[in-house]
């Protein structure tokens, strides 16, 4: 993509056709994130795939190099770069580079992420639309007919 706007922002797929009918096709979604000017913090990928027991490394950039700088799992607790290691993520500041690298060993299915927490918040996003839709035709049939509840 060239020439990016804010308004290019969203979510964005690529996806392989793997075979015919009765074989899963593969995807991958991304966020792309367009801001007027260069944002405090960001990552090279919005997903990292590993193989269970390897290991993963994601380079985080930074504008700031006195901001506290942290490695969060969603629903769980944060590392501070200061502290270095936790358990089996290590963290280590490039500070002349303004990035800080992260690299978890041992993965495990439990290091899975965002992927399962996405499909629940668009679960309940269907949920809430679905009553929305619900709510909108029961009011226009009242209105329609006159017939509004008491």
């Amino acid at each position: 993509m060239k020439k990016l706007k804010t308004e290019d922002s969203g979510y964005y797929w690529c996806a392989v056709e793997i075979g015919g009918i009765l074989t899963r096709d593969e995807s991958s979604y991304l966020h792309l994130s367009v801001t007027d000017d260069t944002p405090g913090l960001w990552v090279d990928q919005q997903e990292v795939t590993g193989v269970e027991g390897g290991h993963v490394s994601v380079q985080c950039h930074y504008n700031e190099p006195n901001d506290r700088k942290s490695w969060c799992r969603a629903g769980d607790s944060c590392i501070e770069v200061s502290s270095g290691k936790s358990g089996r993520s290590e963290i280590k500041d490039v500070s002349s580079e303004k990035v800080f690298n992260v690299t978890v060993r041992e993965l495990n299915r439990e290091d899975t992420g965002c992927p399962s927490d996405l499909k629940i918040i668009l679960m309940v996003l269907g949920i809430l639309l679905l009553a929305v839709a619900v709510a909108m035709v029961t009011w226009r049939l009242w209105k329609r007919h006159g017939e509004y509840p008491s």
